[in-house]
């Protein structure tokens, strides 16, 4: 690389450029530097620290800049200092180094065989080749790779970051996640979430509408099973790869809260019903955080949630009912390792005008 003055040549040991354009280098082995693509012009910003950079590549899942350092350590590299902050370590030296669109690291040891991994901390590697490679009858060692996406996937949204599952119930995994990093000008439509038992050699399509809530229930799942999810971004220009997937099970039959007690109506008036009840027997580890109350008319067949503040206060009023009429009333516990079964069914009528 040229700075413009009289044996200003620079040594250029890698390059990396992020799907916006932003363009960085690792010159003299550890010095990291801009560049302008367009001017061609170039701009230091500062001094990583390590002594030898030999691969930097961007994520496109979280638009972070990595660099391996040719022993065995993953970095992310700071793009305004040029700070460097180990992340993860890997068993052998890592040379080249690139990330593709789905997040998945591809490396080569050094002078060796070509590796994959998902897992930037962990280093979860999946070997590709071995042996040395073959040109010309000449045995080789290939130092450096470079990914390049298909011309028929571009332009392609980057996958839903952040895939998380929360507190599962019996039948039910909730998940959430973050929306695309990169949608390519494109439009999220839908999600669709996959599921499958862990370690199943196919995946099963949850049907939940559509939706562009960064959210979803999967439900109709087997008890104390473990459970792999993954989800992909539906967009108006096509749908992203899949996410990474999360392992979860589902709880054990024996494992849930035992059902409220003591379920009983008291005081009525022209619009409320009060009611109370005790502790379930039985918590099995969990800590209660709520109680839900559902109620209908009696003859109805839909039961409405009764909308409160999250409490663990064994009584509630019912509001916003209607004078002169039959109503029941049901009882869950909230518990940090799932909801109870309801209660049975109480019946009582609101005071006429």
């Amino acid at each position: 690389m040229w700075l413009g003055a009289p044996s200003a040549y620079k040594y250029v040991r890698s390059i990396a450029i992020s799907d916006s354009g932003a363009a960085y280098a690792i010159v003299d082995n550890h010095f990291l530097y801009s560049l302008n693509l367009v001017t061609a012009e170039v701009t230091f910003i500062g001094d990583t620290g390590r002594t030898d950079l030999p691969s930097l590549a961007f994520n496109p899942i979280d638009d972070l800049l990595y660099a391996v350092d040719g022993t065995n350590g993953v970095f992310t590299i700071n793009t305004a200092t040029g700070s460097a902050t180990q992340v993860g370590e890997n068993s052998a030296s890592m040379c080249g180094f690139q990330i593709d669109r789905a997040g998945v690291a591809w490396y080569k040891v050094c002078g060796g065989d070509l590796f994959s991994s998902t897992n930037l901390t962990t280093i979860d590697a999946t070997a590709h080749d071995h042996g040395p490679v073959t040109i010309d009858g000449l045995s080789s060692s290939i130092w450096a790779i470079l990914y390049v996406p298909a011309a028929s996937s571009l332009p392609h949204p980057s996958v839903p970051r952040a895939l998380a599952a929360g507190t599962s119930t019996t039948t039910g995994v909730p998940l959430s996640w973050t929306a695309p990093l990169d949608l390519a000008g494109g439009t999220v439509t839908d999600y669709r979430i996959q599921y499958r038992v862990t370690g199943a050699a196919s995946w099963s399509t949850f049907s939940d509408g559509v939706s562009t809530t960064a959210a979803a229930t999967v439900t109709g799942l087997t008890a104390a099973t473990s459970y792999q999810f993954h989800v992909s971004a539906v967009t108006t220009i096509g749908n992203s790869e899949y996410s990474s997937a999360v392992t979860k099970s589902t709880l054990a039959l024996s494992k849930i809260t035992s059902v409220p007690r003591n379920l009983a109506a008291g005081v009525a008036t022209t619009s409320s019903v009060a009611l109370a009840w005790t502790v379930p027997a039985s918590l099995n580890g969990g800590v209660i955080t709520d109680y839900v109350v559902q109620y209908r008319k009696t003859g109805t067949s839909k039961w409405l949630t009764f909308s409160h503040t999250a409490s663990a206060t064994r009584a509630r009023k019912v509001a916003g009912l209607t004078a002169g009429k039959s109503y029941q009333f049901k009882v869950a516990a909230r518990t940090t390792s799932g909801n109870s079964p309801y209660t049975g069914v109480v019946s009582k009528t609101t005071k006429s005008r």
